[in-house]
C-alpha cells in the first residue's frame, strides 16, 4: 500500500469496496496510483465519481448513514440483507402545516375583525 493514502482514505476505500461502489481491482488501482496523484483525484479517475459525489459518499459513510434534505434521520429501525430501515421525520412538512394553520387562523381572525368593525361602524 502507498504511504500517500492516509488511514482514513484507506478505510473509506474499504468501505466503498464493501458497499459495492468499487471493485477490489479498482481499489487496488487507486492505492497504487496514490504515489503519483492525490487520493481523491485518483479515486475520481478510476471510478468516474465527481468531487461532489466523493464528498457525499464520505459524509454518508458510503450511504450507511443516509442524509436526505428536509428529513431528520432519528434512529435505525432494522437491518435486512441488503438494506437498512431508518426512522425519518419530515421537518419541513411539520413547519409547512404550522405555517398553513397560522396563516389560516390569522386570515380568519382578520375577517371576523373586519366584520366586527363594520358592525360597530354601521350599527
Amino acid at each position: 500500500m502507498s504511504s500517500s493514502a492516509s488511514v482514513e482514505d484507506q478505510q473509506f476505500l474499504a468501505l466503498l469496496t464493501s458497499r459495492g461502489f468499487l471493485s477490489r481491482e479498482q481499489a487496488l488501482e487507486v492505492l497504487e496510483g496514490c504515489a503519483e496523484q492525490d487520493f481523491e483525484a485518483r479515486l475520481s479517475a478510476v471510478s468516474s465519481f465527481t468531487a461532489a459525489e466523493i464528498n457525499h459518499l464520505r459524509q454518508t459513510r458510503a450511504m450507511r448513514e443516509p442524509r436526505i434534505p428536509g428529513y431528520t434521520i432519528e434512529r435505525l429501525l432494522g437491518k435486512g440483507v441488503s438494506e437498512s430501515l431508518s426512522y425519518a421525520r419530515l421537518f419541513f412538512a411539520i413547519v409547512a402545516v404550522v405555517f398553513y394553520l397560522y396563516s389560516f387562523y390569522t386570515d380568519l381572525f382578520f375577517r371576523y375583525a373586519n366584520i366586527a368593525l363594520l358592525i360597530v361602524l354601521c350599527g
